[in-house]
């Protein structure tokens, strides 16, 4: 019987350390559920600010084409103003070249 005694006591040991193991998982499992938690939380907050960046860039990237859109077109502008000029310009010399040829110069022979 004193076989049976220790038969017993090692198992009541068994049993005493399979349950603290078990109480030491569930207070591990807890502290994962509130870490889980706290980390969903910050993923949920982390996502949120991608979202705005986003949003704020798509923003930003609209603003930006239609500034470099804006510019082109006030620089075609300009071209098409210079242009204009260089035509008047050259007419207003050529204008210039005509009357002087129908003018005889003064002290010389045409």
């Amino acid at each position: 019987m004193a076989s049976d005694d220790i038969t017993i006591r090692i198992l009541q040991e068994i049993r005493d350390a399979v349950r603290g193991t078990n109480d030491r998982l569930d207070a591990t499992n807890a502290r994962l559920d509130a870490t889980n938690a706290r980390l969903d939380v910050h993923i949920d907050a982390t996502n949120a600010g991608f979202a705005a960046l986003r949003r704020d860039f798509k923003k930003h990237e609209f603003a930006t084409l239609t500034e470099i859109r804006e510019s082109e077109a006030r620089q075609q502008a300009a071209r098409f103003r210079d242009r204009d000029e260089q035509r008047r310009r050259i007419e207003r010399c050529e204008q210039a070249i005509e009357a002087l040829a129908h003018h005889p110069v003064p002290g010389g022979t045409r």
